[in-house]
């Protein structure tokens, strides 16, 4: 199985010649360059990664361009649409009408669906079971091929206690309304074809 985070970010220190946006600040002190992001992967069981370019750095994606360049086979590159309003503390209860309004949306066949930040939405520790039956009703309205798996991972280590290998193992071992199937298609293949992006 092709493991595949939808969702990760990379960045250099800031500088005088890269600056970032007036008051924004990396979600940690320590950037986390493509080398580092793959040595990580290695260790977590992440074969691939959607590189999102971070909104502190302003309009700039030449760092996710280069290393999708480089390793075309392990990265690939998604821009940013600008959400309006987001949902700031996630937790149960404030969760469910944002998970309502998003499953509104799976009656378009081309809108996907990207399951991140799990452990941000969850009071009780791994493996967040108050949060599981959420995860089940966007999948059930999706689909398993529309659903894709990723972590937002420098947001994850920020905020929660959770390693990158643990947002691996909730979805593949933790979650068992989930077939092996709807594993495969959730952690990499449903984006693979999506994208498309063929598994070697």
């Amino acid at each position: 199985m092709i493991v595949t985070d939808s969702g990760v970010h990379i960045w250099r220190a800031a500088g005088p010649d890269r600056p970032w946006q007036l008051g924004r600040k990396a979600h940690l002190e320590t950037p986390i360059g493509y080398e580092d992001l793959s040595a990580m992967m290695v260790q977590a069981g992440v074969h691939r990664a959607i590189l999102v370019p971070p909104s502190w750095e302003g309009d700039r994606i030449d760092y996710s361009l280069e290393a999708a360049a480089r390793y075309p086979e392990r990265f690939a590159f998604m821009g940013r649409i600008p959400v309006e309003k987001r949902v700031r503390d996630m937790r149960e209860e404030p969760l469910a009408p944002a998970i309502e309004a998003t499953i509104t949306l799976a009656k378009h066949p081309n809108v996907f669906v990207k399951l991140t930040q799990i452990p941000e939405c969850s009071s009780p520790p791994y493996p967040y079971k108050t949060t599981q039956p959420y995860v089940r009703r966007v999948i059930e309205a999706f689909g398993p091929r529309r659903s894709f798996w990723g972590t937002d991972l420098s947001a994850m280590l920020s905020r929660t206690a959770c390693t990158y290998r643990q947002a691996v193992t909730l979805f593949t071992e933790e979650m068992k309304f989930l077939s092996a199937d709807d594993i495969e298609w959730i952690m990499g293949r449903g984006i693979a074809e999506c994208l498309p992006w063929p598994v070697q």
